[in-house]
């Protein structure tokens, strides 16, 4: 049985208080044999916040991790400026007509406007430009049903957005599978873009096996590092160290080219509003012993640092900075190789999410493991609505617009190669003979 509780513009009552009368009249959406009620209600992002404990026993029992649905994670989101209103779906178990206290599904959501940039509102997940992964916290034992409330709870309210769109849906899996059977199941409609395969790290079989030219050139990059230095790697864990880690990750990215001016600018310390996003989420992610920072240091002077977060059984390397001035040292990729030694030992997680958009750069050589992850847009309403099928096909010329750039960059790109082989080949001229 599933019932949609009302979005409250308070706040709503502690779950203790929710307990003393659960019971409310609605429409049966569906029944299960021996298993609880769910009941799903829309709450804003402080009340999530002060869910923490509850929510992490949700993560204990989640079908798949995603640390930016974590309240903390959200939480500095909502408070980000220019970011739109957060709102966030919560499933509730019911038994015997009164609430367990007992979360079956969480799913924080941004409202704004469609990466097509329609003149209409949607709800988004992730709830911030730099949170790579949508995905909700199932139960994993209740994931359809938990989800089929969330739904419901979505599609109940008037003059709200039905129209949801998630940003990197693993294609595999137990929540692709919940996706599946409850979106085809009530015939909500929905459409999948951009497929695409991100490096993931599961274990030591995962470790790429490189070649011996390429472990001889890393051992000689790893000894000039050496010759300016005594060569350390630190594991920044309590949230003091995180803080004062952090200080040093933002100075040494904002020293990079992303520290430009004007709109080349890309680096968090040049944008305030991404900067205040980012000491929020990492510093209460750490007061919760859920972030950390790997730092490779030359005789104490940080040359790459790269931001680690934790949910259940997953880490997360959400971000990484490294000196520019000794790129010839390449020490980003010799912090990677110590990130995975760390990941593998130490934190001893089951998988690490790159969070890399797609299957470039140098994640995808030295970790061989793949997440296929894709886009998902659909009507939280059952049926198939006209701005549905607007959405859909704007959606669907951009990402098909992206792939021909794509396509015309790598045909470029591929040119600018045969032309400088075929220069170095070329005889020379008949003139400049001796």
């Amino acid at each position: 049985m599933i019932e949609a509780l009302p979005a409250s513009p308070v706040p709503v009552p502690p779950v203790a208080a929710l307990r003393q009368s659960a019971s409310r009249p609605g429409v049966l959406a569906e029944r299960r044999i021996g298993a609880p009620t769910i009941l799903a209600e829309i709450v804003g992002p402080d009340r999530f916040e002060a869910m923490d404990r509850l929510v992490g026993d949700l993560v204990a029992r989640a079908a798949e991790d995603n640390v930016f649905m974590e309240p903390m994670l959200v939480g500095a989101a909502a408070r980000a400026a220019g970011n739109g209103p957060v709102e966030v779906v919560l499933a509730w178990e019911m038994r015997d007509g009164a609430l367990t206290g007992r979360l079956h599904g969480a799913w924080a959501l941004l409202r704004c406007r469609p990466s097509s940039r329609l003149p209409l509102d949607v709800l988004k997940a992730s709830v911030h430009d730099h949170a790579p992964f949508g995905i909700p916290l199932l139960d994993a034992q209740n994931a359809v049903p938990a989800l089929a409330a969330i739904l419901d709870a979505l599609a109940r309210r008037p003059g709200h957005p039905h129209l949801v769109e998630v940003v990197a849906v693993g294609t595999e899996g137990p929540v692709a599978a919940a996706f599946r059977t409850v979106l085809e199941r009530s015939g909500r409609a929905h459409l999948t873009l951009n497929p695409r395969q991100r490096p993931l790290l599961a274990g030591e079989t995962t470790r790429a096996r490189l070649s011996p030219n390429r472990v001889r050139a890393l051992r000689q990059r790893r000894r000039r590092l050496a010759e300016r230095g005594t060569v350390t790697v630190d594991v920044h864990r309590s949230p003091g160290e995180v803080e004062s880690a952090l200080e040093e990750f933002l100075a040494l990215e904002a020293a990079g080219w992303k520290g430009g001016s004007g709109r080349e600018a890309r680096a968090i310390r040049t944008r305030p509003a991404l900067e205040a996003f980012f000491r929020l989420a990492v510093l209460r992610l750490a007061e919760r012993a859920r972030a950390c920072v790997v730092a490779l240091r030359v005789d104490g002077r940080p040359v790459a640092l790269r931001i680690v977060l934790r949910s259940g059984k997953s880490a997360f390397t959400w971000k990484s900075a490294y000196d520019e001035t000794l790129s010839h040292c390449a020490p980003g990729l010799v912090l990677l190789q110590e990130t995975t030694d760390v990941l593998l030992a130490e934190l001893a997680v089951a998988l690490v999410d790159s969070c890399n958009a797609g299957e470039e750069g140098y994640m995808a050589e030295f970790w061989t493991g793949r997440r296929a992850v894709a886009d998902l847009i659909f009507d939280a309403r059952p049926g198939r609505s006209p701005s549905f099928a607007v959405l859909a096909a704007a959606e669907r010329l951009r990402w098909q617009a992206r792939m021909a750039a794509r396509r015309l960059r790598a045909a470029g790109a591929e040119g600018r190669s045969w032309m400088t082989r075929r220069s170095k080949t070329a005889k020379p001229a008949a003139a400049d003979r001796p």
